[in-house]
């Protein structure tokens, strides 16, 4: 009923139906503090219940368990059309602790069941727009909050979680470069009694529509792609280095900011001005020494040679970023594709996206920590 969370601005807000709403709601919620406080109500005497209905038992245990309780407990769950895992179990791809405590990243392939509890707390609007046949998988963080929390916690706590779900996103992206998204993100309460959360900034209480919507509307489904048990495993130490390597190689934040926004920023999947982005993505980790000279050149040597041994291979590269920078420069000074070209740019942005790939998962691998960025690269260079 959420009456620690209660306030009475909320009354004033929306149509007659939600201000009645409110105010039965407000209503019920003090009947139940008020039995909740109460002493004389000792729960523990023998037949306590007879002679009452199910529903009259179920409702006193329901107020006796909220009494008991610590904490409030919360599943919060992500919407994805990543690939879909290969074995039918959900699988941990990441632990980690914060000032609310311990808790787990878990990844499922989509059920009806998923899809079902999440069509139903969505509003009609959303009903009709998101593409529920497009979502594949489902990732969920459990979450406790201190009945005793201020409501800001409360207020928050999607907020907060959504920030650990874009790392979780960022790191299947890497391991799949490809046109992954989340759908949506969504709070659901463990126990009857819990309260509903609310959008961190939403004076609408206890909203029935999520609080994070994709900034496009459509991920392009994934096909002929799976999950396996080595994928979870890279994305799971992607997770566990992320936080330290951000910090620690100059650039990367920007680069792994850039290549989301390859992926969000765009309706189609080819757009051209995609490697306007993609060429940010190479400039800020490769380009990161502050030497402003021949800086083509030095991008495609340096990328060439950080990513491949072999000179075939390392001249690919050395190819494929030569072109790439030279359509880049065709669209940044207003210029157009050639249709004849078209494949040819697709080609290189596919290509692009799994080389920055590549070079992501060397950093969190290597926990690259570089104290002299040029005479890091001039060894790259010269080696």
């Amino acid at each position: 009923m959420g009456y620690k969370t209660y306030s009475i601005e909320d009354t004033r807000i929306g149509n007659m139906d939600d201000k009645d709403n409110h105010l039965v709601l407000f209503a019920i919620s003090l009947f139940l503090s008020d039995v909740i406080g109460n002493d004389r109500y000792d729960y523990n005497i023998n037949g306590i219940f007879a002679n009452k209905t199910y529903l009259t038992k179920k409702i006193f245990s329901n107020i006796k368990k909220s009494n008991d309780a610590i904490n409030y407990e919360y599943a919060i769950k992500a919407y994805l059309n990543a690939p879909l895992l290969e074995f039918k179990a959900k699988r941990n791809i990441n632990n980690l602790v914060d000032t609310e405590g311990n808790y787990s990243i878990l990844i499922e392939n989509a059920t009806d069941e998923h899809l079902t509890e999440l069509y139903n707390r969505m509003s009609a609007t959303e009903q009709d727009s998101v593409p529920l046949s497009g979502i594949n998988t489902v990732i969920t963080i459990d979450r406790n909050i201190q009945i005793n929390h201020t409501v800001e916690i409360f207020h928050n706590l999607i907020e907060k979680t959504n920030q650990i779900m874009s790392k979780a996103l960022t790191a299947i992206r890497i391991v799949f470069p490809s046109d992954i998204g989340i759908f949506l993100v969504v709070g659901f309460e463990r126990e009857v009694l819990t309260p509903q959360l609310r959008r961190e900034f939403a004076r609408k209480y206890q909203p029935r529509h999520t609080n994070v919507m994709p900034i496009k509307g459509i991920y392009h489904a994934l096909e002929n792609n799976y999950i396996t048990a080595s994928s979870i495993k890279e994305i799971r130490f992607i997770l566990n280095k992320y936080d330290k390597c951000i910090s620690k190689f100059k650039g990367l934040d920007v680069s792994i900011r850039r290549f989301n926004e390859t992926f969000d920023k765009y309706q189609n999947d080819f757009d051209i001005e995609r490697i306007l982005d993609i060429g940010i993505c190479f400039e800020a980790i490769f380009l990161n020494d502050n030497d402003d000279q021949e800086l083509s050149f030095r991008l495609r040597l340096r990328v060439a040679k950080f990513l491949e041994i072999k000179y075939d291979d390392r001249n690919e590269i050395f190819q494929d970023i030569k072109k790439l920078y030279k359509y880049r420069s065709t669209i940044a000074h207003g210029g157009k594709i050639k249709p004849s070209n078209i494949n040819e740019v697709k080609a290189l942005i596919d290509k692009s996206l799994k080389l920055l790939s590549r070079a992501y998962i060397r950093i969190f691998t290597e926990e690259l920590e570089i104290s002299d960025y040029p005479e890091y690269w001039k060894k790259i260079e010269l080696s």
